[in-house]
């Protein structure tokens, strides 16, 4: 290139001369073309040699090493792929068979047509590229033959025309005139030229081929798939020299074409139309055709193509470039309301989950293939950023790439302005034409500008990418985690979130292993339920990665722009300074450089009150999440205050940091701003007081304009610096995750591995201690609880596990499952749990996905109409699934919500009993079923043949239920030792304690909650509905709610500051172009810089502090706002009514104050601001515009209009488009940009398909494993991670798409100013010239912000509008001081109903029909009946809990007439659920600290708790006390040991009115003893209510109701009752297995 620019540089110089210089033409640069030619040609046939040749030596190694194996030395598909057979069109390389014969063509010519057809399809895919290639091939041939005839016109010429051509030797040639003339000519046939020509000539023959091959050669042939960019290399090389040689002159003042010119006057217009011919045709094949060709669709995986390629595969370079691929999509979404997820183009196959899953053997530390002991460990052990790196090191090379040409491009704009404005102030002294200046206004932002948004393009493609990796990856390993242990300790990094209220959990009894997760569907910082979780919420921590620290991560996307861009911007900004102000640059930037540190101070405080808010919101949202998941809790317990008052006291907290954060980013932005100034001021004072210099206006703006280019650079770097730091700290975080997350035994390299079993049918334990804590992570405040196993189950038949309550029942299926740390106590301790044959598993809380009753029943399994039918009636489905409307398609909904208790428990034992597995593990599953479901299960599912010949092992309390069918029994003891083993009678005959619980222990437990009691719905499938969406614009009332919070006075204080400092900015520019043109009216030294600059300087520093006050008052305003917001969000749901709660997800509740509120706190106002800033600068701008260029008006308006409708459109069809991405805000720059802040109304929580599905499979981890379907779990994943993908894409495409089509309107309204202000205004100077060309500029960029950033405000507005929604929800009568009953009610605790109909809906069905009772004071009363008959529900009715018709007076008060704080402070209830809340056990015995510990001491021992810890060291970390931490919702504690605690809550409260929902049914019948005595102790003169199944818990209560599909069918004492045979109670006793027992109690015999 070097010799080509000095060999033109001649030529340019000579061109005024004559005669022309001698140019040898091998040294011509066109002959540049023959060479290339000839070593293309070389490297082109070379490649696929030497590639064959590699492919050959490796098949020839492979069949060496097949047959020293002795395998078959057949070749595989991989020899195929070696050898270059990508795809089922090529031919095999193995012998085939022969060729078919050739088809005849018919004489009518269809055949040949049709084979034309297939011709077209084979070699190019469609007919448009065909066509495309077509025309190339024939333009290739006519630029041969110009060349030709281009040679052949040089032999025809005289030989003096040709000797002249070739310079001074040709001219002394002429002058001889004689006998040589013919033999010279006969020794040189060919001049100069013809040389010349002949080369082009090989070239042009040689691209010909080329062509040809393009429509020859298969598409998926190698050769195929090289010609066609080899070829397009070839031709743009061609153009680009012949355009430099006849294009280039043209755009200076003295230049001409070369190739005409150095023949000038010898050719005629013949050679220069052939010239001109050549380029428009180099212009067509080399540019036009490369560019608008659609590209041959490649798939990735030739094995897999996709069927329906997306458009970014087939779209021409072009369409690439500018997007305009995307336009099909918005013309398409414009036309309708709503664009469809199918309507969205289909996903690339490089982004396909399954495609970039091989990449997690480089990023999974469990996948890494092994090597040498040392490579092996140091790989496994480094760090995820490093696999990150050599996964996507190519991409960041591209990326790199456009950073570097959007670089470049960057400086396009001062150089014209400088050169334009220079020309205005000296027309002789230029060399280049000034259009081309003014075209560089246009073409250098638009290149700028694709540039970016290519970057823009790849980088977001890696963001999902890493995005789909890490959702696969984080799950991958989550399979593998052992959800219990000892509270995490943040390493590499990472900082603790965990709030004061979250504390240490233990490890119990109770294993997490049995015990599957509640999670929030939508809140990455939901807390787990699941049994013993680390740290208290292991799930919620995996959600945090899921959620915040990817998205840290994915902010952090943008490295290369902090430690490439924007340095290197800086650097080239300083030399591009330097050349226009010389040595003063270095003033300006040495005062940057010394107030450096100021704007580094505060930006790390700026990081560290982020790291702090973090905290402080995770806080706050564990509060929330926590308060969400117990709100029915809250609600009986009527603790609204008090939890009110801990999430506000949590709330403000984090806004005192939010507050804090804005002002410092306020006080940053003002002294970014001053330090710019400062700089530039410095600089032109230096230039023109010490240099002495003119400030031009040339001189002046181009300054300008690069130090806003340096303050940006700086800017940018600055706050990716800080993305950097914190997508680094996340980073790390999730690197500790996946090497120091203590995972089970098999997957832990340093496990200890037992030895074989004696057979491999073996099932049990031989010597062996399980943990649920390692030895070395334990410590003393920790329970770590201990089995001590020796013990074999018996094939083929059902194994009873039994034991009292903590005994550690589950913690046997939990240690055989490897759940468990096996801790071997000699050389030949083992256990074994056989799994060739398949486990099934069914835990205690049934682990359900959101699906359908039947997907969740068949699972992974195909779907057989016979099994699945008799396994529905041996479960006891039938009846369940006849009333729901869907049958077995019924949406069971998150966690299975629609059901009931009991129906979920059977259809996770229906998925066991479906499955084929050979061995089942069932925890307790008897638990949540009545007496008469419970026997069905007995006698029609565990008797059946469904479960004959497989092994089933089963831990219950419920022996009575299950001896009969057991065939061994292992009994434990409270320590997790063995107390008794063997078969069934000989155990019961030599354990007195088995044989007393098996004699006494019959239960009838209802439902676990009221949805058991409820009748079937007649559209159970849509109990949870779909969230609304609303259709259009964000409503005003929404905008109204945040303006009252915000103050009318602080907006209108707001815009005011807006606009004055908006008018100030200009004010100041057009002062600088004002200055400028002093010098064209007076002498240097009459100029007074001083004056000039120093007023300068006091309308900056005046702006900057009116703008940083508005910004101050509006920001501040906007954080009352939100704190207002939040009060009113948490009032609304905290009194919301129990429907409202049951059919909302708590999820979308939590994603109003998690994702919503931080949306509220931060983007939102952020964007507001945004919008009102921008709307000034656009109507300043334009304002100027028309007072300086009325002309302008109607295109300035025109622009205005048509950004404005490429807006609309562009939000229609974003707000279309199904996505949420949280992405930080960036600085408004007109110079480089992060995506659009994503979060569209249709898709506010677009992630929340794929964050269920990955919480749900958190949630059921432990099952997951059992059933061993970690594979399908994760092709489940992969086709979640494909939908957001495609749809993430589909956004991001659209935001290219708008910013490349306003940019280049923007660009084209600067060229067209300019041009204007050059050739057709009269009388402008250089300094107006610059004012005007400054405001255009960013009049023009501003339009694309406007857009763009209107686009972020209104997305986020929809999170306000979605907060909004949820006030006005269907609520519970407020608090009203006029229901105040007197301070002495009530005084004895009786109770008269009268006609008491209750329902769940205003609309629904009654499920308490007229009920009619008295209750005298003091009075023990038992509620009895089967599944759905209205127990509960007579709970939640005197609470007021449901809608109620008719009157419960208590007292004397009617109910209907109190507060609800008050009735419900009255009456205390002990659920069915057992919920607790984080903190201490004082904590949720006594929130309000208003009793002494010994009253809470006493309450605990009269609910059962010492009966728990009898033989237990008190100073034990296994002791529950007082101090004991309980993580959230008591998930450290069994749940016989939460429902203990949830009963001494309630003996705290001394109530006069006790109603006792089911709540001894988790605890074993000695400990129900234990706590029955314990109630008619404590609750002596008390009323109490008990719902019970346990019949004998209520056989001494003074009468008993008994419900019958919500009717009282008998209500008298239990004598009574049962003396009479036809009675509902005698029916009961009857077919509760102890009929004997339970008459002597009633009868008196047994006192």
């Amino acid at each position: 290139m070097q010799f080509i620019l000095s060999s033109e540089a001649g030529v340019l110089k000579s061109l005024p001369k004559s005669p022309h210089p001698s140019v040898p033409p091998s040294k011509d640069p066109r002959v540049s073309l023959f060479y290339l030619a000839l070593v293309s040609l070389s490297i082109f046939l070379l490649v696929p040699l030497v590639s064959l040749l590699i492919a050959r030596t490796k098949l020839f190694l492979r069949r060496r090493s097949s047959n020293s194996t002795g395998s078959s030395s057949l070749l595989d598909s991989d020899d195929y792929t070696l050898l270059g057979q990508e795809d089922d069109e090529q031919e095999p390389l193995l012998p085939a068979a022969p060729p078919p014969k050739p088809r005849i063509l018919q004489a009518n010519g269809g055949t040949f047509s049709s084979d034309l057809r297939d011709h077209v399809q084979i070699v190019a895919g469609s007919k448009v590229i065909f066509a495309f290639n077509l025309a190339r091939f024939l333009g290739c041939l006519a630029l041969l033959g110009l060349t030709v005839a281009a040679v052949v016109s040089d032999s025809e010429r005289s030989s003096s025309a040709g000797l002249l051509g070739a310079g001074k030797e040709g001219l002394e040639v002429l002058k001889k005139k004689g006998k040589g003339r013919g033999r010279e000519r006969e020794e040189e046939k060919f001049g100069r030229e013809e040389w010349v020509e002949i080369a082009q000539s090989v070239f042009f023959f040689y691209t010909s081929v080329l062509a040809l091959l393009t429509l020859t050669i298969r598409k998926a042939r190698f050769v195929g798939r090289q010609v066609k960019p080899h070829l397009a290399f070839l031709l743009f090389f061609a153009f680009s020299l012949s355009a430099y040689r006849n294009l280039y002159p043209l755009a200076t003042f003295h230049g001409q074409p070369l190739d005409i010119a150095v023949h000038r006057g010898k050719r005629g217009d013949g050679w220069t139309s052939l010239v001109w011919w050549r380029v428009g045709i180099l212009a067509l094949v080399g540019v036009a055709v490369p560019l608008l060709v659609p590209r041959t669709y490649i798939p990735v995986d030739v094995k897999n193509p996709s069927a329906n390629p997306a458009p970014e595969q087939t779209a021409s370079v072009l369409s690439l470039v500018f997007f305009a691929y995307v336009t099909p999509l918005v013309l398409h979404a414009w036309k309708l309301p709503s664009l469809p997820f199918d309507d969205l183009p289909p996903l690339p196959d490089y982004d396909k989950a399954l495609f970039l899953s091989k990449h997690l053997d480089e990023l999974d530390p469990v996948l890494m293939p092994q090597g040498s002991a040392d490579k092996s460990k140091r790989k496994r052990s480094r760090h995820l950023g490093w696999g990150m790196l050599q996964i996507f090191w190519k991409d960041a090379i591209v990326l790199a790439l456009l950073l570097f040409g959007k670089l470049l491009s960057d400086f396009a704009r001062p150089l014209a302005i400088q050169m334009l404005l220079g020309y205005i102030e000296n027309p002789t002294d230029v060399e280049v034409r000034p259009i081309v200046w003014v075209a560089s206004l246009f073409f250098g932002p638009l290149f700028g500008s694709l540039a970016v948004q290519l970057y823009q393009m790849n980088s977001s493609r890696i963001l999902v990418r890493v995005e789909g990796l890490v959702s696969q990856l984080i799950l991958n390993h989550s399979l593998r985690i052992r959800f219990v242990g000892k509270p995490q300790v943040a390493s590499r990094g990472s900082s603790s979130t965990r709030t004061s209220g979250i504390n240490t959990p233990t490890a119990s009894a109770s294993t997490p292993a049995t015990n599957e997760t509640e999670v929030a569907s939508e809140e990455v910082t939901s807390p787990a339920k699941e049994t013993k979780t680390q740290s208290g919420d292991i799930v919620g921590k995996i959600n945090n990665l899921i959620g915040s620290d990817l998205q840290a991560i994915a902010q952090a996307r943008d490295i290369l722009i902090a430690v490439f861009f924007s340095p290197l911007q800086s650097l080239l900004s300083v030399l591009f300074l330097y050349r226009l102000v010389s040595w003063s640059s270095l003033v300006g930037l040495a005062a940057m450089l010394a107030t450096f540190p100021l704007p580094t101070l505060l930006l790390k405080a700026v990081n560290q009150v982020q790291q702090d808010l973090t905290v402080a919101t995770d806080a706050r949202i564990q509060v929330i999440t926590e308060a969400m998941s117990s709100i029915r809790m809250i609600k009986m317990l009527a603790w609204e205050a008090k939890i009110e008052e801990r999430i506000y006291l949590a709330r403000e907290e984090e806004l005192r940091l939010v507050r804090k954060k804005v002002l410092l980013n306020i006080i940053n932005n003002s002294i970014n701003f001053i330090v710019s100034s400062v700089c530039m001021i410095a600089t032109f004072a230096s230039y023109a007081l010490l240099q002495g210099q003119v400030m031009t206006p040339s001189k002046i703006f181009s300054t300008v304009a690069v130090f806003e280019i340096l303050r940006w650079a700086l800017h940018v770097m600055f706050y990716e610096l800080g993305s950097v730091v914190r997508g680094k700290v996340s980073l790390d975080r999730l690197d500790a995750f996946l090497h120091q997350s203590e995972v089970i035994d098999e997957f832990d390299e340093d496990r200890v591995v037992p030895p074989h079993p004696k057979s491999s049918s073996f099932i049990g334990f031989s010597n062996a201690t399980f943990a649920w804590l390692r030895e070395e992570k334990a410590d003393k405040d920790v329970r770590n609880f201990r089995l001590n196993l020796d013990v074999e189950f018996v094939p083929g038949e059902i194994n009873l596990v039994s034991g009292p309550t903590g005994s550690g029942k589950s913690s046997v299926l939990a240690a055989l499952l490897g759940e468990m740390h096996f801790e071997p106590k000699s050389f030949d301790s083992n256990f074994n749990l056989p799994r060739s044959g398949g486990i099934a598993f069914c835990p205690q809380e049934p682990w359900l996905m959101s699906s359908t009753v039947r997907e969740n029943i068949i699972l992974n399994l195909a779907y057989d109409s016979a099994r699945f039918k008799s396994v529905v009636y041996a479960c006891g489905l039938t009846r369940d699934l006849e009333l729901l409307s869907g049958g077995d398609q019924t949406e069971v909904g998150e966690k299975g919500v629609t059901l009931s208790g009991g129906q979920k428990a059977r259809i996770t034992l229906a998925r066991a009993v479906y499955s084929n597995a050979q061995i089942i593990l069932m925890d307790d599953i008897l638990s949540a079923l009545d007496a008469h479901t419970a026997k069905w299960i007995v006698e029609k599912c565990l008797s059946s043949q469904l479960i004959k010949g497989r092994t089933v092992i089963i831990a219950s309390h419920h022996t009575s239920l299950l001896t009969p069918v057991a065939s061994f029994v292992l009994r434990l003891g409270r320590d997790g030792t063995v107390e008794a083993q063997g078969p069934v009678d000989k155990v019961i005959r030599e354990n007195a304690a088995v044989e007393k619980q098996q004699k006494e222990d019959a239960r009838l437990i209802d439902e676990e909650d009221d949805a058991s009691e409820k009748p079937a719905p007649s559209k159970a499938d849509v109990l949870i509905q779909e969230e609304e969406k609303p259709v259009g614009k964000v409503t005003w009332k929404a905008y109204r709610e945040f303006v009252d919070g915000l103050g009318w006075r602080t907006l209108v204080i707001f815009l005011v500051t807006i606009f004055v400092q908006e008018i100030g900015k200009t004010a100041a520019t057009w002062w600088l172009g004002a200055w400028g043109n002093e010098y064209e009216k007076h002498d240097a030294g009459d100029v007074s810089v001083v004056y000039w600059l120093g007023l300068y300087t006091v309308i900056s520093l005046v702006t900057i502090l009116i703008y940083s006050y508005g910004q101050a008052s509006f920001f501040v305003g906007a954080v009352n706002a939100s704190r207002a917001l939040h009060v009113k969000l948490v009032e609304s749901i905290l009194n919301s009514t129990f429907r409202w709660l049951d059919a909302t997800p708590v999820g979308r509740i939590i994603a109003r104050f998690s994702k919503d509120m931080q949306a509220l706190d931060g983007l939102f106002a952020l964007f507001f601001s945004h919008v009102v800033e921008i709307s000034a600068i656009l109507i300043v701008k334009l304002t100027g515009i028309i007072i300086a260029v009325p002309i302008f008006a109607v295109p300035s308006l025109v622009l205005g209009l048509i950004g404005t409708a490429l807006g609309e459109l562009y939000i229609h069809v974003q707000m279309s488009v199904k996505v949420r991405e949280m992405l930080p805000p960036l600085p408004v720059s007109p110079r480089l940009t992060r995506d659009s802040f994503l979060s569209q109304r249709e898709m506010s929580n677009a992630k929340s398909p794929l964050f269920n599905h990955l919480n749900g499979a958190i949630n059921g981890v432990v099952s997951i494993r059992a059933f061993g379907i970690q594979e399908w779990i994760g092709a489940n994943t992969r086709t979640k991670v494909d939908k957001w993908s495609r749809t993430a894409i589909s956004f991001y495409d659209l935001d290219r798409w708008i910013t490349v089509s306003i940019d280049f309107l923007a660009g084209a309204f600067t060229a067209a100013l300019a041009g204007h202000l050059l050739y057709s205004s009269r009388g402008n100077d250089a300094g107006n010239v610059g004012f005007l060309l400054n405001i255009s500029v960013a009049f023009s960029s501003h339009i694309l912000w406007w857009v763009r950033v209107g686009n972020m405000f209104m997305v986020e507005a929809n999170s306000l509008e979605r907060i909004v929604d949820y006030f006005p929800i269907p609520h519970e009568p407020s608090f009203d001081a006029s229901r105040t009953p007197p301070a002495s009610w009530p005084t004895s605790g009786s109770i008269v109903v009268e006609d008491l109909t209750a329902r769940y809906s205003e609309t629904g069905s009654p499920v308490l029909k007229g009920l009619s009772f008295s209750v005298r004071s003091g009075e023990k009363i038992g509620v009895v009946g089967r599944t759905g008959a209205g127990k509960s529900s007579l709970a939640l009715a005197l609470l007021r809990l449901v809608p109620t018709e008719g009157k419960v007076i208590i007292d004397g008060i009617d109910s209907n007439q109190l507060n609800l704080s008050t009735l419900r402070n009255t009456i205390t209830i002990i659920p069915q659920d057992p919920i607790l809340l984080s903190g201490t056990l004082r904590f949720n015995l006594d929130p309000a600290e208003e009793i002494d510990d010994a009253a809470l001491n006493d309450a605990l021992n009269a609910s059962g708790l010492s009966s728990l810890q009898a033989g237990a060291d008190m100073e034990s970390a296994q002791t529950i006390s007082l101090d004991t931490i309980l993580s959230s919702g008591g998930s450290n504690l069994s749940q016989g040991q939460r429902q203990v605690l949830v009963l001494a809550r309630a003996l705290v409260r001394r109530s006069l009115i006790v109603i006792m929902d089911e709540a001894t049914s988790s605890v074993d019948h000695e400990t129900d003893e234990v706590i029955q005595r314990g109630i008619r102790r404590e609750l002596s003169g008390v009323t109490v209510l008990t719902i019970a199944h346990r019949l004998r818990s209520i056989c001494d209560y003074d009468r008993l109701i008994c419900l019958s599909e919500g009717k009282i069918v008998a209500f008298d004492t239990p004598k009574a009752l049962l003396l009479d045979p036809t009675s509902y109670f005698s029916m009961l006793v009857k077919s509760s297995g102890e009929e004997d027992a339970l008459r002597e109690m009633v009868l008196g015999q047994l006192d």
